[in-house]
């Protein structure tokens, strides 16, 4: 690294240690100012290097609700990441409309995108979480009276939005309805 650098964070939620020196983070909200180096460091295996660790939550954002289109769904971002629901990750008998989240969902990482032809598919941060669907072999039509059809959990798998429809032909939503859940508030 060369010359100083700067970023955002929050105070608890960044650590950055530059060689073997941590630095200590700003207060909230202020620049992170990195100092300049006497030396440029090189990057090589085994020699100590610039590691910043910025933990990203996955977490569910919805459109403003004037958007009809994307009224009661959300999006799951990761950091600046935008995640989707693919077919080819999900079970058989399981289509990408029946797919819905829980508004309480609770997400864990997994490395690696499964049958992937990218280059750096063992890379791709993917996200897991348990899923709901709803059974939709009761519609034999278009409309039907509303029922209390109750919705099964099942696992499911989030890859990020840039990695879609490299597994062949598939489904996909960037955009996944949202069952609310009691805050218990």
């Amino acid at each position: 690294m060369i010359g100083s650098t700067s970023m955002s964070h929050r105070r608890g939620s960044t650590e950055l240690q530059l060689g073997h020196m941590l630095i200590d983070p700003p207060a909230d909200g202020q620049e992170l100012k990195l100092p300049r180096l006497e030396q440029p460091v090189l990057y090589q295996r085994g020699l100590p290097t610039e590691q910043l660790s910025l933990p990203c939550e996955a977490r569910l954002i919805a459109a403003d609700p004037r958007v009809e289109e994307t009224r009661n769904q959300v999006a799951v971002m990761r950091g600046p990441v935008l995640y989707c629901v693919e077919s080819p990750d999900l079970p058989a008998g399981i289509r990408v409309p029946s797919v819905y989240l829980a508004s309480d969902a609770t997400f864990r990482i997994s490395p690696g995108l499964a049958n992937s032809t990218l280059p750096l598919a063992a890379e791709i941060v993917t996200l897991d979480v348990q899923g709901l669907r709803r059974d939709e072999s009761a519609w034999d039509k278009l409309y039907r009276p509303l029922s209390q059809d109750g919705l099964s959990p099942f696992d499911l798998r989030l890859i990020p939005y840039f990695a879609w429809s490299n597994r062949g032909p598939s489904a996909m939503s960037v955009w996944i309805p949202v069952v609310l859940k009691e805050s218990g508030h």
